[in-house]
């Protein structure tokens, strides 16, 4: 009852990687009814292709020498639905204290959600950076209009009327203001 009201998918394998038992939740995540995986190679039916070989060597190497890299770790890593499709998972694997043959626990969360939220962030941060340097150039451009401006407004001031420099420094003036704007 406990397994069944998790929240995460749980799994648990035998001594040569088939599994033997899949919650309400795992069959949710992965798409198979529990019937479906009971008895199959976890690898085969989870576990994306380009990981299958990896994973047996892990499982073989643990199974022989006891060594292992992912037991009693929390780990992202990539997994397979029935549909074909990969998605992230968050997992925890465990060995079972019971006697007798090894069998084991996985923990299976899917962090797609967490994915995107995390993609989303990382593009509203890019976007926000863009926005600080916008401002900043739009600052610097700014000091050096109001110095052209005010510049421009001086040497009008110096001119008669019928100055032949007037004229130039009049579309100077407007060049300036526009740019303000």
């Amino acid at each position: 009852a406990i397994l069944e009201a998790a929240h995460d998918g749980v799994l648990s394998i035998d001594q040569h990687a088939r599994i033997t038992y899949v919650n309400t939740t795992a069959e949710r995540i992965f798409g198979y009814r529990a019937d479906e995986l009971t008895g199959q190679e976890m690898a085969e039916m989870i576990v994306p292709p380009s990981l299958r070989e990896a994973h047996r060597a892990g499982f073989s190497r643990y199974m022989t020498t006891g060594e292992s890299h992912i037991l009693d770790r929390r780990i992202e890593i990539s997994a397979l639905r029935a549909d074909g499709s990969e998605f992230p998972v968050e997992l925890t694997i465990t060995r079972t204290g019971l006697p007798g043959s090894p069998a084991f626990f996985g923990y299976f969360r899917d962090i797609t959600d967490r994915r995107v939220m995390e993609e989303r962030l990382m593009q509203a941060e890019k976007i926000e950076s863009v926005g600080r340097l916008a401002g900043g150039i739009a600052h610097d451009f700014n000091n050096l209009l109001t110095a052209i401006l005010g510049y421009t407004e001086l040497l009008l001031g110096a001119r008669a009327a019928d100055d032949p420099d007037r004229r130039d420094l009049e579309e100077i003036q407007k060049a300036g203001q526009r740019a303000a704007a």
